[in-house]
């Protein structure tokens, strides 16, 4: 199910935004600007109690990295660009909260405190902003 979430959200993120390059994973050539879907972690609980198939519940978090470099770019730049892809991130969120209605999702979130923005790193090129957030999915397997 957690592959299938990040595919998801590969996809809802396409859709958002134009002329940025969205990748499930570290993508192999990686353009100026990049949104990629990253690890999760989180435990799975199974019912135990229940005869026959057993119900499990996965919540989770998915990491979700930005990435926003572009010539000439100084430091205020790259962080504002990172954090205009970031809020992305937030408007699909907020708009689907069940991740588009795929099945088992019982919903999804950004997590208030989970939003990393690394100090803008100097290129050859100018700077390059780079966010990491974690938003946090529940779902349900019957």
């Amino acid at each position: 199910m957690r592959a299938l979430v990040k595919t998801r959200l590969v996809e809802l993120l396409a859709g958002a935004v134009a002329g940025v390059q969205v990748s499930y994973g570290w993508p192999k050539q990686l353009a100026h600007e990049c949104i990629y879907v990253g690890a999760t972690r989180g435990p799975v609980s199974v019912a135990n109690m229940r005869a026959g198939r057993k119900q499990r519940d996965d919540t989770f978090t998915v990491e979700v990295h930005f990435l926003a470099g572009k010539p000439r770019q100084t430091a205020q730049q790259a962080d504002e660009r990172v954090l205009e892809l970031y809020a992305v991130l937030e408007d699909v969120i907020a708009a689907n909260g069940n991740l588009g209605g795929l099945a088992g999702v019982l919903w999804a979130a950004q997590l208030a405190d989970e939003l990393e923005v690394a100090d803008p790193a100097p290129t050859d090129e100018g700077y390059l902003g780079i966010a990491t957030a974690r938003i946090s999915v529940k779902t349900r397997l019957n």
